[in-house]
């Protein structure tokens, strides 16, 4: 009993409230794979994931075949108890391909659940029944972006990501508005998705510590690839910098 009997696979579109604006992307719809498995029981679990092209590399047509033909097979007929084993098994037939990846072990995870008649949560240790989130501001005129904020605020968000990098002018001209909007209450994450180089960086740190925004970290400001420009980065600001695009895997973050 618990075996693995059946994968399906399928494809939502999700549309966006509107346009969704990044230093690398603009978009107004989240396409997306979703895994289906089934036990011999008839339980089902669900994994989705998005194919984000532009910053994973990953498309849909990609993530169907590697699940229906790489990962299949080891999960087929599968035990539900050794989850663990087989989707190291599966995972090292393949490298890179992190949201395949991400789909199948989400639908695992809420196999695992269902099976215990547990959420999720519960099955992963997780005590607070709360977790705070941050609401994510596209990229947008100064004016576009303090309205949007605004409603996020009204939304009862009391931490804002706020994308940059696409317009470093903007980006610069914006602190200012920030600064006289919103109070210290409002925590800010800026996200210039590999948009800036290193000067560019440096100078909105230091244009940053002129205001008193409480802002908790600046997030991939160089290209994914410039290890070394973070790591002056780092040094330079008081500010915590935070890799994204930069980092895959455990081994890419060491």
């Amino acid at each position: 009993m618990n075996k693995i009997i059946d994968i399906k696979i399928s494809i939502v579109t999700i549309p966006l409230k509107g346009t969704f604006v990044t230093a690398v992307r603009s978009t107004n719809h989240i396409d997306a794979v979703v895994v289906e498995l089934s036990l011999d029981n008839g339980n089902k679990g669900y994994g989705v994931a998005p194919a984000t092209t532009a910053i994973t590399g990953d498309t849909l047509q990609g993530m169907q075949y590697i699940i229906s033909e790489i990962f299949a097979p080891v999960i087929l007929s599968s035990n539900l108890s050794d989850y663990k084993q087989t989707l190291e098994l599966a995972f090292k037939k393949v490298m890179f391909n992190s949201a395949a990846k991400m789909a199948l072990d989400l639908a695992f995870h809420d196999l695992l659940a269902k099976q215990k008649n547990i959420s999720v949560a519960k099955l992963l240790g997780v005590k607070n029944n709360i977790i705070e989130t941050d609401v994510s501001i596209s990229c947008g005129s100064v004016a576009e972006t303090i309205q949007n904020i605004q409603n996020g605020v009204e939304a009862n968000f009391t931490t804002i990501k706020v994308k940059t990098g696409a317009d470093f002018d903007r980006d610069i001209q914006l602190l200012k508005a920030l600064d006289n909007e919103f109070s210290k209450n409002i925590k800010f994450r800026f996200d210039a998705n590999q948009g800036w180089n290193i000067s560019q960086t440096k100078q909105f740190i230091e244009e940053l510590n002129k205001y008193s925004l409480n802002v908790k970290i600046i997030e991939q400001p160089v290209k994914y690839y410039d290890i070394s420009a973070m790591r002056e980065i780092t040094k330079f600001s008081n500010i915590p910098i935070v890799a994204d695009e930069s980092v895959f895997d455990a081994k890419d973050a060491e």
